[in-house]
């Protein structure tokens, strides 16, 4: 009887293991062309973030807007162009303020950052040589 267990345990040892892998001959895709490395190189925004920069973009304008037609002081149309830190700072900070839901009630402050994040994104493709939301930035 134990000999008869020894000698299943030494079968067992010498079954051979089957791969499951589906390994192809040729592992590496097609060569890229320069077209495709520029593309690939600008980067893909998720759609997400495109829709969420949209939003932004668009709450910024109509605030723009509705300060022209209050008769208030005018933003600068190329605000997230303007490579002047302290003039942003400045407008950032009355936005912030100012800007509200259609509802008329303030925005929680991670909306408020989602907002600042999505003029930084713009500002950092327009290369605005500073940071909005950088600490160690002087503004």
């Amino acid at each position: 009887m134990g000999g008869r267990l020894t000698v299943l345990v030494f079968q067992i040892r010498q079954r051979k293991r089957l791969s499951l892998s589906l390994k192809k001959p040729n592992r590496f895709g097609t060569c890229v062309t320069e077209e495709q490395q520029s593309i690939a190189a600008k980067g893909v925004v998720p759609i997400n973030t495109k829709v969420a920069n949209e939003w932004a973009l668009r709450n910024l304008r109509q605030w723009m807007d509705h300060r022209r037609n209050s008769g208030e002081e005018q933003v600068p149309d190329d605000l997230l162009l303007c490579k002047d830190a302290d003039l942003v700072c400045r407008w950032m900070c009355i936005y912030v303020q100012e800007t509200r839901k259609e509802n008329e009630e303030e925005y929680p402050p991670s909306t408020i950052r989602a907002l600042l994040a999505a003029f930084q994104r713009q500002m950092t493709m327009n290369k605005v040589g500073f940071s909005l939301l950088d600490k160690a930035d002087h503004i």
